[in-house]
């Protein structure tokens, strides 16, 4: 933000003497503006630069050259809508933000009103890859923390993509039977969040209603890594677990992410499992395939389940979605895509306390509901492609495809 307000340019364009002179205003901000009192603001930035040198960071050329420029500020003034946005693209010029979406859901977000005081939300156009809305808090500005890049819990939000892995993998289809029943490790012993069990269910309806243990279980058969790997190719840059770990702790959603990064993997799987990280700027990179177009859409078959309960006045096909809820609550997530739109609305408090409000279904699933109804407010029922899925005879005793030697199927 002080690199924009201050010299009109992005962090990493800035000079050394440009970076000093912003370093030297760490102790107080607005009493040592270089505005104020220039001649003062370039001794503390040469301070600064003194030490840069005696540190190695500078030769004494570049030293030299600094110390004898001037303060060189372009002051900048920020935008009034959509000033996170506007930060995150580097400061003026155009960005990809439609201004009536805006808006929009900066009208939205601003009427939360059950004392929790921080919320994320993205509205990304499908085809384009483009973000068309971004609001990093209730009332946005610069001088506030822009939660859409923050990392929060994910909670039972990646759970869509490792059933999508799985369903790629051959280990499952949304029609297979997992147990939910009591799983532990000598680590720990997982529980569903409304702690009942239900015995088998089906992949499809253990995903829709997010229990823990069938996904749990899922992730502890699938090939060491595999979990891991994914998320990397979707971008997640927050996954501590290794590469070479079970992650089964991931399948309830023990590492972070920031809402950026999950709205770009709900976006993939509204693209057929093809991902491509959101713009602000320009057009998106080649997109690259993680999941198949068939995972893809067992996935969102199960997420758009009709049965599921929706806000009121929601419509009941047409918006595949998913919540989250993180461990004491401290972070409430809620995901989701239209065949146009994708959105992402997080909650929680900016200092991470836990709150009885913050329920994925609770806190950001009518946030969520809002904003795609003012992006797509008569959305198209999905239906799965041809080509993606297709119907094969299976063997009435294991369960795998059907072979020659099959007595029953």
């Amino acid at each position: 933000a002080a690199s924009t307000a201050w010299f009109g340019k992005r962090p990493c364009d800035l000079t050394a003497a440009e970076s000093a002179l912003l370093i030297s205003m760490l102790p107080s901000p607005s009493r040592f503006r270089p505005d104020r009192d220039p001649a003062a603001a370039r001794g503390r930035r040469n301070r600064v630069l003194d030490e840069m040198l005696r540190s190695r960071f500078l030769d004494r050329k570049q030293h030299a050259r600094a110390v004898a420029s001037d303060l060189g500020l372009r002051p900048t003034a920020f935008p009034d809508v959509a000033p996170h946005a506007w930060l995150q693209a580097g400061g003026g010029g155009r960005t990809t933000i439609d201004l009536r979406l805006q808006r929009t859901v900066e009208r939205l977000a601003a009427r939360c009103d059950d004392g929790v005081d921080g919320i994320a939300i993205l509205l990304i156009e499908n085809d384009t890859c483009a973000i068309r809305a971004l609001v990093g808090a209730h009332q946005p500005s610069p001088r506030v923390l822009d939660g859409t890049t923050r990392p929060r819990s994910a909670g039972s939000t990646l759970k869509p993509l490792l059933y999508g892995l799985a369903f790629d993998l051959g280990y499952a289809t949304d029609r297979t039977r997992l147990l939910d029943l009591p799983w532990s490790s000598p680590e720990w012993s997982p529980g569903n969040f409304d702690r009942r069990l239900r015995g088998p269910v089906p992949a499809g309806e253990a995903l829709s209603r997010s229990l823990n243990l069938p996904a749990v279980r899922l992730a502890a058969e699938l090939p060491r890594g595999a979990f891991v790997g994914l998320l990397g190719r979707a971008g997640f840059e927050h996954v501590r677990s290794p590469l070479d770990g079970t992650g089964i702790d991931l399948a309830i959603g023990t590492d972070d992410a920031t809402p950026l990064e999950l709205a770009a993997a709900y976006l993939a799987l509204a693209n057929g499992g093809r991902y491509a990280r959101p713009v602000l700027r320009g057009e998106a990179a080649p997109p690259r395939r993680i999941l198949s177009p068939g995972a893809a859409a067992l996935v969102t078959r199960a997420l758009d389940d009709p049965r599921r309960v929706r806000p009121e006045g929601a419509p009941s096909r047409g918006i595949a979605w998913k919540t989250g809820t993180s461990s004491n609550r401290r972070d409430a997530w809620a995901a989701g895509y239209t065949r146009r739109y994708t959105a992402d609305a997080s909650r929680g408090h900016q200092h991470g306390r836990p709150d009885a409000p913050l329920v994925g279904a609770r806190a950001p699933a009518p946030q969520l509901f809002a904003d795609l109804q003012a992006a797509d407010p008569d959305p198209i029922a999905f239906e799965p492609r041809s080509d993606a899925l297709g119907a094969v005879a299976l063997c009435a005793v294991c369960g795998m495809r059907a072979g020659y030697a099959c007595v029953a199927t």
